[in-house]
């Protein structure tokens, strides 16, 4: 009994325990702190080589004909002699999105812009190497190309704009009463501000110094002091500019309407230098008006905007303009810095312009309406190609554009289809009264199927040269186009007699205002910066060299 009473007290005593449970679980706790190590060792070096697959790839896309000479002294510079295995691939690298990302770099393929390092290495073991473990393998790989690049832009086209008109339109863009003078718009049209001193100024308003490019692109920025920032950006170069942009910051004041700059201006890649440090891609210059007036289109947003012109035309009682302006493409803007593959787009636009025109001989009694309807979407211009010589020659850049399709029409649309996408014309009323009315329709359509490429030389950049792709159908005189195909009814008492007198008497009075109402059409699309069935593109900037990382 006294054994067995011992024994059960020596069971129960837990005594020393923790002593026992730790020596028997410390060869596993020192195990696994061995594999974490030997784990966390891997991982940092396959992403140390990874970062110097990177340097590498830069080095040899750099220096094309000794790409694989280049690739081992940045492998050597970072402490790498010696790699297990070293793969470098010469290709071409295309950036279109329209391509998958892990198909844009062909190798083999000339020219060659691009080059591919590959190379594979043992990883160092620590504690494993105790044990003679296999050290496994890793494989790291970086693809670099020549970054050339350009800055161009779409729809731009510098010139003359009548003051009245032009302020009436800007006042319904802003939300608030715009009044320059017809030189203060002249001055504008013929002021061109570097891109850099536009954002610094910008960047300063804002109260965001110091901070990169993207952070002012992306920051919501009122009309009145994106204006400021213009005019800051003017001043010395063209005084007079300077001067209507801060009167013209003054009348914005009481306007609520915010933008964000990335919506006009993507500087790519550039975006990520700070605000105050110049580069050759930011020199660049813009039409101080062109950037104004794409302000307030993104400003405006999706508003319906209506406007009574009323113009000073004989004949001519009144004329009622109404503008749906459709937002640009996502990720599109006036002007953009990048590679091949970039792309910039006009604004979407629907015009309704509603004239009414005193009758004469047997109409007057009556009055005439001349409803004209133009839809004009987006133009798209994509950068195509920037060749830099390895020789030193003249860089050059090339812009594959597509008018937007044009539509215009002598038709009765109404405020709901101006926001459709589509729909079906309706016959104009052009005269209607108690006992006849008078109906036509003339629809004018031009478009391009397939892009038109534009090529820019060093000199036509240095020279600020604007190049134009046109449709095959260019409308010159729209109105004029519009009344020689109109087709004209007319009904009286509920019956379509004809009545060749009445036909010609309706048409010959609209031929009469065809030609002012034209260019008051012209005026109103060039204030806009939409121009039917054109395109207007201009290189700003060409910029060569420099190897960059690619997909």
């Amino acid at each position: 009994m006294e054994i067995m009473s011992r024994f059960q007290s020596g069971w129960a005593d837990r005594k020393g325990s923790i002593s026992i449970t730790a020596a028997v679980a410390l060869p596993m706790i020192v195990g696994c702190t061995a594999l974490a190590v030997d784990m966390g060792s891997i991982y940092l070096e396959r992403r140390t080589s990874q970062s110097i697959a990177d340097l590498a790839a830069i080095n040899a896309a750099a220096y094309p004909d000794d790409a694989e000479a280049a690739a081992r002294a940045t492998l050597a510079a970072n402490s790498l002699p010696r790699v297990k295995e070293l793969i470098v691939i010469k290709g071409n690298y295309v950036p279109d999105p329209a391509v998958a990302p892990f198909s844009r770099f062909k190798p083999g393929v000339e020219p060659f812009n691009a080059v591919r390092v590959e190379f594979a290495n043992d990883a160092r073991m620590y504690f494993a190497s105790v044990l003679r473990a296999k050290a496994p393998e890793y494989r790291v790989s970086a693809t670099a190309s020549m970054a050339n690049k350009a800055m161009f832009s779409v729809g731009t086209r510098l010139a003359a704009v009548r003051d009245g008109l032009a302020n009436r339109i800007l006042s319904s863009l802003v939300g608030t009463s715009v009044s320059l003078s017809a030189m203060d718009y002249e001055a504008l049209v013929n002021a061109n501000v570097r891109i850099d001193d536009v954002l610094n100024a910008l960047s300063g308003e804002l109260d965001i110094t110091g901070a990169s490019f993207d952070k002012v692109l992306d920051a919501k920025v009122t009309l009145a002091q994106f204006s400021r920032a213009l005019a800051l950006a003017a001043e010395g170069s063209n005084d007079p500019a300077a001067t209507a942009l801060s009167n013209l910051a003054r009348q914005l004041a009481g306007s609520t309407r915010r933008f964000e700059p990335r919506s006009i201006l993507d500087l790519g890649t550039l975006g990520g230098l700070t605000t105050g440090e110049g580069t050759q891609g930011l020199s660049a210059t813009l039409s101080a008006f062109d950037m104004l007036r794409a302000a307030a289109v993104m400003a405006n947003g999706k508003n319906q905007v209506a406007v009574d012109l009323k113009l000073d035309i004989p004949g001519v009682s009144r004329a009622i303009l109404t503008i749906a302006i459709g937002e640009r493409q996502q990720y599109s803007a006036l002007a953009a810095v990048g590679e091949p593959g970039s792309r910039v787009r006009t604004a979407q636009l629907k015009l309704r312009l509603v004239v009414e025109i005193g009758g004469t001989g047997p109409l007057a009694a009556a009055t005439l309406r001349l409803p004209l309807y133009v839809e004009a979407a987006h133009a798209d211009a994509r950068l195509a190609e920037v060749a830099c010589d390895a020789d030193g020659g003249s860089p050059r850049a090339a812009v594959a554009v597509k008018p937007g399709l044009a539509r215009a029409a002598i038709a009765d649309v109404t405020d709901a289809q101006m926001s459709l996408p589509g729909f079906r014309l309706s016959r104009a009323r052009i005269v209607t009264t108690p006992v006849a009315t008078i109906t036509g329709l003339a629809v004018i359509e031009a478009s391009n199927l397939t892009p038109t490429t534009l090529e820019f030389t060093q000199d036509d950049v240095d020279a600020g040269r604007v190049r134009r792709a046109e449709t095959t159908d260019v409308m010159e005189s729209l109105v004029t186009s519009l009344l020689t195909r109109l087709d004209v009814d007319v009904d009286v008492l509920g019956l379509n007699l004809g009545l060749p007198n009445l036909k010609q008497a309706a048409v010959s009075q609209l031929q009469a205002v065809a030609r002012p109402i034209d260019d008051t059409l012209q005026t109103i699309l060039s204030t806009l910066g939409v121009h039917l069935g054109e395109a207007d593109v201009r290189v700003h900037t060409i910029r060569c060299g420099g190897a960059v990382l690619v997909d």
